[in-house]
């Protein structure tokens, strides 16, 4: 199945899910009035997101756009800390070098361990 393909279905069952989730909870599918906006802002980007993760598949090797996806995290994590204030503890900074550190090992992304043989 392509992977085109793949993320329609996902999305639709994720539409039907979450449409169900609030009609049973009474809750209004579209949040409210005054965020529609920044909900839509947010969907657009984050459809734009899914779309250069499949693009990329198709350009590099699957390996680097993994290592590059996983590395979001460790970037929210700096700019929550830059921008939102928040406190950035021993913790923090041991799981953001794990995360790193786990990304590469298990990708292994070709620009840092070059083509495989």
């Amino acid at each position: 199945m392509a992977g085109s393909d793949n993320s329609i279905i996902r999305y639709v069952l994720q539409l039907v899910t979450m449409f169900a989730l609030t009609k049973l909870k009474g809750i209004s599918c579209f949040g409210p009035r005054a965020q529609w906006g920044l909900l839509s802002l947010r969907g657009f980007i984050g459809q734009l997101s899914v779309m250069a993760l499949h693009f990329s598949l198709t350009l590099i090797a699957p390996s680097d756009t993994i290592a590059i996806t996983n590395s979001s995290l460790i970037v929210a994590s700096v700019l929550a800390w830059l921008f939102l204030k928040e406190k950035l503890t021993i913790a923090h900074i041991v799981a953001v070098f794990l995360t790193i550190t786990g990304v590469v090992l298990i990708s292994q992304p070709t620009f840092i361990f070059g083509e495989k043989s």
